[in-house]
């Protein structure tokens, strides 16, 4: 007997390699599965102006991101101590205000080049709640730990979660003449809205993301919401907050996600980059000349397969600080 319902790999024309170029946006379950693509060294951007979870601040973020406009300081506010940005994470918050301006600016030039130099794009969005918040009746993507009586928290509803996303897509399609589209569900749940909220929300994604299917061309459902929930279903794939998947389920998500999207020479070329970047990420407890020699060998394996496959992103050039 069979005591799993399994999910199966995608079938789709839509194929990542590692000449795409892959733009990453939404909750933090991009990061997980962004950070693994980085590992195998695709050319892959992962939220540049940090986590956004619902459809109106991702549509905020791709307007930003597209428009090729400059962040103004006098779109800044100063809270306990930093100035900040209310589409951007607090990572990219600094003490001085001409700074915070001048790294959000310095993120969005980064993506633009990124996007500019695709030959064909791959946009990965995993929508993670249908609840926005709203300050003076515009959409924030980080409410900066405001007082809440600041916000207006509302409920997208289906119609209106699938124009934004349609229309970010749109934005891409104005910058880059080829623009293939991944959307996906988070399977984080959202605790502060209650249990029945967050079903509630991630039924009205599901159901957008179909509505943006069935509407435009190169677009593609990935399954990572079901892959957890009625794949894996059992709170050992949970980490302790009993809400984010644990490494073991993301790697099993990443694993449907490269037998959707990747032919077999993607994959096996993934694996031998994961074994150097994991061999160039260990870390270096000691001195010795074993430690020396093992950090020679590794650039050396780094440099040689970069000189076989040119099409390889250089991780070692990789600057996400701004």
């Amino acid at each position: 007997m069979n005591f799993r319902t399994e999910i199966k790999p995608v079938s789709t024309d839509i194929r990542i390699s590692h000449r795409s170029r892959v733009v990453m946006l939404g909750s933090c379950f991009s990061d997980n599965i962004g950070s693994r693509l980085r590992e195998r060294m695709f050319h892959v951007e992962i939220n540049p102006l940090g986590t956004v979870y619902n459809p109106a601040s991702i549509a905020e973020t791709v307007s930003l991101i597209t428009s090729g406009r400059t962040v103004c300081e006098n779109e800044l506010f100063q809270h306990e101590g930093l100035w900040r940005h209310f589409l951007c994470h607090t990572s990219l918050a600094r003490t001085e205000k001409s700074e915070a301006a001048g790294v959000i600016n310095r993120s969005l030039d980064r993506v633009r080049k990124f996007i500019g130099s695709a030959e064909e794009l791959v946009v990965i969005i995993t929508l993670g709640t249908a609840r926005v918040y709203e300050r003076d009746g515009r959409v924030v993507s980080n409410c900066h730990k405001l007082p809440a009586a600041q916000f207006t928290r509302r409920l997208m509803d289906v119609d209106e979660s699938a124009q934004a996303i349609l229309g970010a897509i749109r934005a891409f399609g104005g910058v880059c003449r080829s623009v293939r589209v991944i959307l996906t569900v988070s399977p984080i749940r959202h605790k502060e809205c209650g249990l029945d909220g967050n079903s509630l929300s991630k039924a009205i994604l599901r159901v957008a993301c179909q509505k943006i299917v069935d509407a435009c061309a190169g677009t593609l459902y990935f399954p990572a919401f079901e892959a957890l929930v009625d794949d894996l279903r059992d709170y050992r794939f949970y980490q302790a907050d009993m809400m984010h998947p644990s490494d073991v389920a993301a790697d099993y998500v990443y694993s449907l996600f490269e037998e959707s999207v990747m032919d077999q020479a993607t994959r096996m070329l993934g694996q031998e980059c994961l074994k150097i970047t994991r061999r160039r990420n260990h870390r270096r407890l000691t001195d010795t000349l074993a430690a020396e020699l093992f950090e020679q060998e590794t650039t050396a394996m780094m440099k040689s397969l970069l000189a076989a496959h040119p099409e390889l992103c250089d991780v070692s050039t990789i600057n996400t600080e701004n």
